[in-house]
């Protein structure tokens, strides 16, 4: 399967896509010994010349106090050290019920060209690189950082051992909603899926005798009969207008 200009093997597949999701976390300084909170996944795209992790704004629920993006970050894998972001965007607030104003992004640009653990994390995005529902599928895989799989310490000092969970899916009713698509796994969910939100789904899209990974979108709500998404087309939309400076930004220090 092509991952890009690159061919993967199909074994090696999931643990190729789970470069691209990283656990999300916020401080919580009121919590004596449990400083970081796990608020569930985030997918790192790459836009032209910026970094981005993609959430959704529900994890956060920055608009009635819980968490504020300031206080947000990713946890550098094998390591305690957290990296807050850049700035914050997200699409302008209107009278919609819409799922794809559930989306939000976080700027890591200045980190990506200095960190390590970050070369990599990015899925590059462009027009050829986002699924089509006219598209031929082959399979789904979801990615995500489920609560339940997470082990986090705090004795001597907190410390998160993430877990990637991958999960093989096929298509579904599509949703009134058509912001969003829907997959059903093809297995039975070993553990509950709660935390996959702002994690990556992608589509393994048939063309021209090869198979061509795709992003399909971000997850917005999973479980264990049905995983929703929304579609990379409004992903690709929010990317832009941030580019063309068309959302609401928030910058912090």
């Amino acid at each position: 399967m092509w991952l890009g200009s690159i061919l993967v093997p199909a074994g090696e597949l999931p643990s190729c896509l789970n470069r691209f999701t990283r656990n999300l976390v916020c401080y919580n300084a009121e919590v004596e010994g449990f400083e970081l909170g796990l608020i569930g996944s985030t997918t790192g795209i790459a836009f032209g010349e910026k970094r981005y992790f993609l959430s959704t704004k529900h994890q956060l629920d920055h608009e009635t106090g819980q968490v504020h993006p300031a206080d947000v970050s990713i946890v550098a894998p094998g390591s305690d050290v957290c990296m807050t972001t850049a700035g914050f965007a997200e699409i302008s607030s209107r009278s919609s019920d819409d799922d794809k104003y559930d989306l939000c992004a976080f700027d890591y640009t200045p980190q990506s060209g200095t960190t390590p653990h970050l070369r990599g994390a990015f899925f590059h995005l462009h027009s050829d690189s986002i699924w089509s529902p006219a598209e031929d599928v082959v399979a789904f895989i979801a990615a995500g950082h489920a609560f339940d799989d997470q082990q986090f310490y705090s004795k001597g000092g907190n410390h998160h051992h993430c877990v990637v969970r991958s999960i093989t899916c096929h298509s579904f009713e599509q949703p009134p909603d058509q912001s969003l698509g829907r997959v059903k796994p093809y297995d039975d969910i070993e553990v509950d899926p709660n935390g996959f939100s702002g994690g990556p789904i992608f589509a393994m899209c048939a063309a021209q005798e090869t198979v061509r990974v795709k992003l399909a979108g971000i997850i917005n709500r999973a479980g264990r009969s049905a995983i929703h998404f929304i579609k990379a087309s409004d992903v690709l939309a929010l990317l832009q207008a941030t580019k063309d400076h068309e959302l609401r930004a928030e910058l912090h220090e």
